[in-house]
């Protein structure tokens, strides 16, 4: 086939890895023991799905669900050190065209701990800090703190997935 002609035949899509199931009213989309992205394992998912019209047909599967807006119920993520570093080898070439280089990630608990060189022209300086996952409400963040107690500066932001 040429490039730039589009395949007229549908791709037939995977199946979703959830179970579904109603419980106290809802339905419930649960998610067990799925590695995602290469380098983050979901233990369990719990995704609520409020106001669903009874009866609800099950016959699609979860798929049917795939563009309803859900709650988080619970969730039990892990990162395992050749994860992060598979992770970190991935980006090292485009760090390094941003001139950082020698990029170390460890994983501790409840952390994980970051170390790297920052060069600029004939500068560089080394760099540590942690990264902690923050939940505040409905917002999940990744907070990153230098290593040094004092004066303690924060940098939070909000963790987008992205593969």
């Amino acid at each position: 086939m040429d490039a730039g002609i589009v395949d007229p035949k549908p791709v037939a899509a995977a199946r979703l890895p959830f179970t579904f199931r109603f419980s106290g009213g809802a339905g419930r989309l649960v998610l067990a023991d799925c590695p995602c992205f290469g380098w983050l394992h979901v233990d369990r998912l719990e995704l609520d799905v409020p106001d669903l019209p009874l009866p609800f047909d099950l016959s699609g599967g979860p798929e049917k669900l795939q563009r309803r807006r859900t709650r988080v119920r619970s969730a039990a993520l892990h990162l395992d050190q050749r994860s992060i570093d598979r992770l970190v080898a991935r980006a090292a070439a485009r760090l390094d065209n941003l001139g950082v280089d020698l990029l170390r990630a460890r994983v501790r608990d409840g952390f994980v701990s970051f170390a790297a060189r920052v060069r600029e022209g004939s500068a560089a300086a080394d760099v540590s800090f942690r990264c902690y996952l923050a939940g505040a409400g409905p917002t999940l963040r990744v907070v990153a703190n230098p290593r040094r107690r004092w004066p303690l500066r924060t940098v939070a932001w909000s963790a987008g997935i992205t593969s």
